[in-house]
Formats: C-alpha cells, sequence, structure tokens
C-alpha cells in the first residue's frame, strides 16, 4: 500500500482530558501537521494562545467546527445569538488562519417544522458567507447523517447541501465526512454535481451496532462503510486537500491514549483508503 502524507487529526478524534498543545504534539509525532479543532477544544486556552501554539509548531488549522445555530433560531433572540456565534467563529478561524468553518447548520428547533428549519439554514447561510469570504474563509456546508436531522442538523444529503451552495453560491463549498453520506443512494449522483465544490474530506466508520447517533462512530475499517469506494467519487471531483480523520467515540476512542488513537488511525487509514502499489 502508498501510505497517505496528506492527514489532518480532527481533535474530536481524541478525548477531552487532553490538552490542547499535548494533542498538537502527539498529532506531530503521529504525522498530523493539519488539524481541525472543534471551538470548544482551544476555549481553555483561548484562540489567540491557540494560534500561537500551532504557529510555533508548523501546524496548519484547516477547518473550524462549526456553525449550527441557524436551524433551531425559532425566536428574533435565538436568531440573534446564532448570528452573533456565526460572527464570532469567523473571527476565530481568521486569528487561526483556518482555511474554512465547518456548516451544517443545526437541527429543527423547539415548536417548528423541518421545512422551516431547512429555511432558517439557507437564511443563515446566505447572511455569514459573503462575511466570511470577505475575510477569505470558506463556509463548507456539510450533510449530516438523517438520525441527526432533529437535533443536530437538517441539511441530510449531499444533495441539498449543494442546493444550498447553489443559491448562495460565492464563498460556499460542501464538505463529504464518509460517516454521514455512506447511506444516499444518490451519491455518486451528487458527488459527479458537486465537482470541484468538495472542499472536505472526513472519515469515521459506521459500527453494525451503534450505541449512539452521534458519538459512537467507529475507527475506519470497523464498520461497513466502503471506503475505496467514497475516496474513488472524492478524487473524482478533483479534490486534492488532506484526508481527515473525525471519531466521535465517547465510549472506546475517547477512553484510550493518545498513542494507540493516533497510530490507529494513521494505519487504518492507509490500509483502507491508500492505493495499491
Amino acid at each position: 500500500m502508498t501510505n497517505i502524507e496528506n492527514l489532518c487529526l480532527n481533535l474530536a478524534t481524541v478525548g477531552p482530558q487532553f490538552g490542547f498543545t499535548e494533542v498538537l504534539d502527539a498529532g506531530l509525532k503521529h504525522g498530523f501537521s493539519t488539524v481541525s479543532p472543534w471551538r470548544h477544544h482551544y476555549e481553555a486556552i483561548g484562540v489567540g494562545a491557540a494560534a500561537k501554539e500551532t504557529r510555533a509548531r508548523g501546524v496548519k488549522v484547516d477547518t473550524v467546527c462549526r456553525i449550527s445555530g441557524f436551524g433551531p433560531a425559532v425566536s428574533g433572540a435565538q436568531w440573534s445569538a446564532a448570528l452573533d456565534e456565526a460572527k464570532a467563529t469567523i473571527e476565530e478561524a481568521v486569528t487561526l488562519e483556518a482555511r474554512a468553518i465547518i456548516y451544517p447548520g443545526g437541527g429543527v428547533g423547539e415548536g417548528s417544522t423541518i421545512e422551516d428549519a431547512r429555511k432558517r439554514i439557507l437564511d443563515g447561510l446566505a447572511q455569514i458567507a459573503p462575511m466570511a469570504h470577505e475575510v477569505g474563509i470558506l463556509i463548507l456546508v456539510e450533510p449530516l447523517h438523517p438520525v441527526v436531522t432533529a437535533d443536530r442538523g437538517a441539511i441530510n444529503t449531499l444533495g441539498f447541501a449543494l442546493d444550498l451552495c447553489d443559491a448562495v453560491s460565492e464563498g460556499t463549498g460542501v464538505a463529504v465526512d464518509s460517516y454521514n453520506v455512506w447511506w444516499d443512494p444518490q451519491l455518486e449522483a451528487s458527488m459527479a454535481r458537486a465537482g470541484t465544490r468538495v472542499k472536505g474530506f472526513q472519515v469515521s466508520d459506521w459500527l453494525m451496532t451503534t450505541r449512539h447517533t452521534a458519538f459512537d462512530r467507529g475507527m475506519v475499517g470497523d464498520g461497513v462503510i466502503d471506503f475505496r469506494r467514497i475516496r474513488s467519487l472524492v478524487d473524482g471531483t478533483g479534490y486534492a486537500g488532506p484526508i481527515e480523520i473525525e471519531v466521535l467515540s465517547e465510549k472506546d476512542w475517547w477512553a484510550r491514549d493518545l498513542d494507540t488513537v493516533l497510530s490507529t488511525a494513521r494505519a487504518r487509514i492507509n490500509l483502507h483508503l491508500g492505493e495499491a502499489q
């Protein structure tokens, strides 16, 4: 197998017991010189300090996760709060010199309908994408698996994510997460439609028996996803960015030590997504 060198570590792959700089150092040890944090990962030290620590190590920040407040923003006050949070996330991404921000949009919201939530997600995207574009940050629309529609994200197919990008256009792209798109019978057609708008590729596995819809992901190779097929589809779009490992696994991988998680992640990606010689 040919080893994959262009890798990115989503910091949600390791447990919350590890500090920001500790994870950066461990990542570098295992060949991850690019990272994608969720906002809470640098909250304890502050975004300025986080930016200083990444730059000092020569670590690149790829994406910041996430903007998800618009879907459940039923009231005017909730909408204002969602907009303020989105603006703060854009500012943090600039400070970190990140390439993009992940946009799942959010869930349905109390007392609302899925149709209204999706309209709010579109309206929010239309409002923030120009702001982000102005400061050189991409907004990557990420479809989530249908099982988390109500509470995490009402964008559920790559096709619908592309519809949102079509409506907003400038400053947007899509993030393809194997965990969220593997089931979609229209995936091949949607990937062909996406073309160069694919701006992110994340991997983790869907376990045959999952204990939690959001926080029981499998390490690549532990579940049912055909990674070679998905990588082939991604490659066909011309995407040349990093392959990002993002394993949200509260009861399993988050409980393991850093070296075990990161060495396993790297080996499994090479095994299941690398090209045969």
